[in-house]
């Protein structure tokens, strides 16, 4: 008896303990992480992951960057985002299709400031690709964008280069960034500001935020 007393005491520790336990349910990978630098997380469910080179993306990952932290992401159709440092960025829906059907993604910036490079999600007539704020929405069309926090709580958003517009809104409004170097700012229950071309100081403000620490490059491969 007393034999069992303690093989039943056993397993229902074991349940409690799996009870206990963090989980992580996450469907089919949707990219990875191609390169860090400093403090890298990736919130998934109850888990929370150090996130490493060639660690897999599943939508509802939400990738959250320390102090001075750089990220560096890919998406399964070749979009490439790098985050600069005190970001959090979640993945909140991934639907590529290789063929002509449209593809649906949708990804989220909460804090700090990020660079996107589309790949071939939009190559299908009819897809989207949105990056929600808490100020508006940044719809993209296949280009290289930059958006985060500068000054206070408004999101600044920047068209770097591409054939394509950027299309920046918010329940107030809407403008597009049409030309390489032009930008505006999201600030919430207001509309975009006007669109104008900004200055290099601006400029290079915005883009040491997602320079790699001592101006390497991080790995592409």
């Amino acid at each position: 008896m007393r034999h069992l007393a303690i093989t039943l005491s056993c397993f229902f520790f074991s349940l409690f303990l799996i009870a206990a336990a963090p989980t992580v349910q996450a469907g089919p990978a949707c990219g990875l992480v191609l390169a860090t630098a400093g403090e890298v997380l990736i919130q998934r469910g109850n888990a929370t992951i150090a996130a490493a080179r060639k660690t897999s993306l599943h939508v509802d990952d939400e990738i959250r960057t320390g102090d001075n932290a750089r990220a560096q992401l890919r998406l399964a159709d070749g979009t490439i985002t790098t985050l600069g440092a005190n970001t959090a960025f979640r993945i909140r829906q991934y639907t590529w299709r290789q063929q002509d059907e449209p593809s649906r993604v949708q990804l989220e910036l909460v804090t700090g400031a990020f660079r996107a490079v589309t790949g071939k999600v939009l190559d299908a007539r009819g897809s989207q690709l949105d990056v929600q704020t808490p100020a508006g929405v940044i719809g993209i069309r296949g280009t290289d964008f930059w958006g985060g926090y500068l000054d206070g709580d408004a999101v600044d958003v920047l068209l770097i280069d591409g054939r394509h517009a950027v299309e920046v809104s918010n329940a107030s409004g809407k403008v597009l960034l049409e030309k390489p170097g032009q930008g505006t700012t999201l600030k919430a229950d207001q509309s975009p500001l006007a669109v104008k071309e900004w200055p290099k100081t601006k400029v290079e403000r915005a883009v040491a935020t997602i320079t790699w620490p001592g101006g390497s490059t991080p790995p592409t491969e």
